[in-house]
């Protein structure tokens, strides 16, 4: 969404280098490219479109599960978090 990693970086509150760290291992886990890099542009590959069209569905169900949970008690109270490899 960004272009970049200094822009994504910047909207999530990370450095650069601690971006590209984690942007490395996740493709090395998945053993794909998500990103294509050029010297001025940073684009999704196929397998990256793929992988971010997933997360935002998975997005998506936890806003609705968490909406749900609170919807079953009178006063929501706590944090729900959910790690995913």
């Amino acid at each position: 969404q960004c272009g970049s990693l200094t822009q994504a970086a910047t909207v999530l509150g990370i450095s650069k280098p601690a971006l590209s760290k984690q942007i490395k291992r996740l493709e090395t886990d998945l053993k794909v490219d998500l990103f294509s890099r050029t010297a001025y542009r940073l684009q999704l590959t196929e397998q990256g479109e793929i992988l971010f069209t997933q997360c935002l569905r998975l997005r998506k169900e936890l806003d609705d599960a968490r909406s749900i949970c609170q919807g079953l008690v009178d006063e929501p109270e706590g944090t729900l978090k959910v790690v995913a490899f």
